[in-house]
């Protein structure tokens, strides 16, 4: 049986941010929207942010968008309670070789079913995912001053939902 969150139970936010629709839906039990992963669960509070037609993210409720421009890819950036993620979705997005100085562990990882390679220093945790089919390449980069705030980076990134197909 599948259960809908009541209308009362959601809160949809749509602003324009340098000429990309942004989507926020909180919903309060139930199935998540952009087919979160029971694998990978994130705290109810979490806010599930889509990012135009092609992924989702599920984000600590105090990270807010803050505007930025692109024009190569669909890109953007998050910020707040002591975090910062960046994300690129594009043909040049990424693969995170330019961590390779400062001792990174790498670690294979699969992210909504896909490949990925997980890239973590102190104070960042990085995933590219490389393109496949009519996909395209992600990476996403959460930087953080405090290393407590490590797990939920990895709980970020282990949450990316996928809305396009292979």
């Amino acid at each position: 049986m599948t259960h809908k969150p009541s209308a009362a139970a959601k809160v949809r936010a749509c602003a324009l941010a340098g000429g990309m629709a942004l989507m926020a839906t909180v919903a309060v039990g139930g199935p998540q929207p952009c087919g979160q992963s029971m694998a990978n669960p994130v705290p109810e509070v979490w806010v599930t942010v889509g990012i135009g037609q092609a992924f989702c993210l599920s984000l600590p409720p105090t990270l807010r968008r803050r505007p930025m421009r692109s024009k190569d890819s669909l890109s953007g950036e998050f910020e707040g309670a002591g975090m910062q993620l960046m994300f690129d979705y594009g043909a040049y997005s990424s693969p995170l070789t330019e961590f390779a100085n400062e001792a990174p562990r790498i670690e294979a990882i699969t992210v909504d079913g896909q490949k990925a390679k997980l890239v973590s220093t102190a104070g960042m945790t990085a995933v590219h995912v490389p393109a496949t089919g009519a996909r395209q390449a992600l990476t996403v980069i959460v930087r953080y001053s405090d290393e407590g705030v490590q797990p939920q980076a990895l709980q970020i990134v282990r949450a990316i939902r996928f809305t396009t197909t292979n």
